[in-house]
């Protein structure tokens, strides 16, 4: 009778922390397996569109390459709309987690990386910017719905 005073709370006590420890392992993989995409949206004068398209295939995409060794961007893709003229191109870059999202550092190390010429950078830079002078854009972050 003793022995049951003693061991029926440290059976419960131990089920207990097992639950415990089984939720708190179900959060953290349901953590891991989410996906979170950083939308923009950018209304691009359609003039600039085939400059856009050649900036992109030219330096964007080997910069893309490099960030996705480095771990912390999972996928980048750029969508043009062909016709319209309203927030006719879209960026949709991938990220494993907020946290990589918000606190991602790797853009600005792969540009160096890829392109070690300050110079060349500067001028990579400037046709961009000429790209997108005044393009009205929209940002959004978006959570993947999985199974």
């Amino acid at each position: 009778m003793r022995m049951r005073r003693i061991v029926l709370p440290v059976a419960a006590l131990l089920l207990g922390s097992g639950l415990v420890v089984a939720v708190g392992l179900a959060q953290q993989q349901q953590q891991q397996d989410r996906v979170y995409w950083y939308v923009s949206a950018y209304q691009v004068s359609f003039d600039r569109v085939d400059s856009l398209t050649r900036l992109l295939r030219a330096h964007r995409l080997p910069v893309i390459e490099e960030r996705k060794r480095m771990g912390t961007l999972l996928d980048e893709r750029w969508l043009i709309h062909n016709y319209g003229d309203e927030y006719n191109v879209v960026r949709i870059g991938q990220f494993r987690t907020l946290t990589a999202l918000v606190e991602d550092t790797t853009g600005q190390a792969a540009f160096r990386k890829v392109y070690p010429d300050s110079v060349q950078r500067a001028a990579i830079s400037a046709a961009f910017n000429w790209v997108f002078a005044g393009a009205p854009h929209r940002d959004n972050i978006y959570r993947e719905v999985r199974r």
